[in-house]
């Protein structure tokens, strides 16, 4: 990524404006989703541990996704081209202005960390001709 960028009528810079406490297991698929253009983690966790927790909390990642004339101007496409390989549910939770929200559950923990293991291998390319 460029460090400063210019557009018809501005100079800017990307810098990060959101500092966010992350569960230490979660936090290679935080960044990798906050590596895609369009879309920032708001909320996450890990998930509870079912032997220890009676009741048992999924591990999930809230995430916002820009809205743009364009749709090929995010990356969401392939965060759900990805996730639906492996039957991670998606669902919008609500619009704020120009935002679309969305809540990303996984199954389970080990799940979770059985697809974050392959997070390397993530690119746009090799999700699309995977799907």
């Amino acid at each position: 990524m460029k460090d400063v960028e210019v557009d018809s009528d501005h100079t800017f810079k990307k810098i990060v404006i959101y500092e966010a406490d992350v569960d230490i297991g979660i936090i290679p698929m935080v960044q990798w989703l906050n590596s895609l253009k369009g879309i920032i983690t708001r909320f996450s966790c890990e998930g509870g541990d079912p032997i220890k927790n009676q009741v048992y909390q999924p591990p999930y990642i809230i995430i916002w996704v820009e809205q743009y004339d364009d749709s090929e101007d995010n990356d969401f496409g392939i965060v759900e081209r990805l996730f639906r390989q492996y039957d991670v549910e998606i669902w919008p939770q609500c619009t704020e202005g120009m935002i679309d929200v969305y809540h990303i559950t996984f199954n389970s923990r080990t799940e979770m960390q059985q697809i974050q293991s392959n997070i390397s291998d993530w690119t746009p390319k090799t999700i699309l001709r995977v799907v």
